[in-house]
């Protein structure tokens, strides 16, 4: 299900979205605003945000897959979100997380920088929060910088790692905060990469 268009001011589906002889998947692709509100959608395919922006509208709004992102803007639609599927960032793009409430994504965010750098930037308002869980960066085929900007507050609460040999590096340079929340148990694995701060405040939990 491709949803395309170019209409900002926020495209709505209600209705459940389920598979139908297949697994469904859904494909944001143009300069629209599209949200899914249905708590009850069970699709399982992969959820591509590719442009434009994605509403999330429920916990469960965006079905069982992967969501899938490049060049486009996620947000919590209507209450702050706490949001089980997994992610895959593309590689060489930047993902931009934005809007009045809390996004809490409980997978693994799959950092997909394989032939270059990504950037994650964090508008969320003040007072709400972006967290990650696990962020996994085995896709890298040489030393790779994933780098978190913005206004808003990033925390990631889980382990920060690469199961290649190649180094990576965390750089923050936002004016709001990242936090490494130190809640893992197998600490964070950057090989040699470096953690840099160039504005903004960097927050270490007591495992990291």
């Amino acid at each position: 299900l491709n949803l395309r268009g170019t209409n900002a001011d926020g495209n709505m589906i209600t209705s459940q979205l389920t598979d139908n002889g297949g697994a469904l998947g859904i494909t944001v692709d143009g300069s629209a605003v599209w949200i899914l509100t249905n708590a009850a959608n069970s699709y399982t395919g992969v959820t591509t945000v590719g442009a434009g922006a994605l509403g999330i509208g429920a916990d469960t709004a965006l079905g069982a897959g992967t969501i899938t992102m490049s060049n486009s803007s996620i947000f919590a639609y209507g209450a702050d979100r706490v949001v089980a599927n997994n992610l895959t960032h593309n590689n060489n793009t930047t993902q931009a997380f934005i809007g009045d409430y809390s996004l809490s994504f409980t997978g693994t965010y799959a950092n997909g920088s394989s032939a270059n750098s990504n950037v994650i930037t964090n508008n969320i308002a003040a007072g709400k929060t972006l967290t990650l869980n696990n962020v996994t960066n085995n896709a890298i085929t040489a030393a790779r910088t994933l780098t978190f900007n913005g206004t808003g507050a990033t925390v990631i609460n889980g382990d920060f790692t690469t199961s290649t040999a190649f180094n990576i590096n965390l750089t923050y340079s936002g004016t709001g905060s990242l936090t490494l929340g130190g809640t893992n148990t197998t600490g964070n694995v950057f090989n040699a990469g470096a953690i840099t701060l160039s504005s903004g405040s960097l927050i270490l939990g007591a495992n990291e």
